[in-house]
């Protein structure tokens, strides 16, 4: 097993080797899903300290940002996810999710393991029918 040090040194090798840029298209969904996941870790303790990767996300949520322009409802989302108060969420799954192709996927996963003997909780998935979505459970 590698230690940190030459794990970190092999990693330094690798990506110096792979000079090429990594370019990718988002759709705009997945540009705010993203951006929201970014906003939560700059505000972890430490980020900061790692000047290049906090450049890389500021830089990322201005991008949104700027797309956004003209999206003022957007833009107060993006502004909300900037401010710690509002990191409350939502206690349940928005009400298309288990529509979506990504929430079909994950829906039938979790009832699997909630099948097999998982625990979760209940208060986390009620649909808008007042039953759980993982274990059919009433409210």
């Amino acid at each position: 097993m590698l230690t940190d040090d030459e794990l970190l040194a092999l990693m330094t090798e690798e990506v110096i080797a792979h000079e090429a840029p990594i370019e990718m298209v988002l759709r705009p969904l997945s540009a705010l899903h993203l951006a929201g996941l970014l906003q939560l870790a700059l505000r972890h303790p430490g980020t900061r300290e790692h000047e290049d990767a906090y450049y890389v996300a500021v830089t990322f949520l201005e991008h949104v940002r700027a797309y956004f322009a003209d999206a003022p409802a957007t833009l107060e989302v993006l502004r909300r996810g900037d401010d710690p108060a509002y990191d409350g969420g939502r206690r349940q799954p928005p009400p298309d999710f288990p529509n979506s192709r990504i929430g079909a996927v994950t829906l039938a996963r979790l009832r699997a393991e909630v099948s097999a003997g998982a625990g979760h909780d209940c208060e986390e998935w009620w649909s808008m029918g007042g039953r759980c979505v993982l274990c059919d459970r009433r409210r």
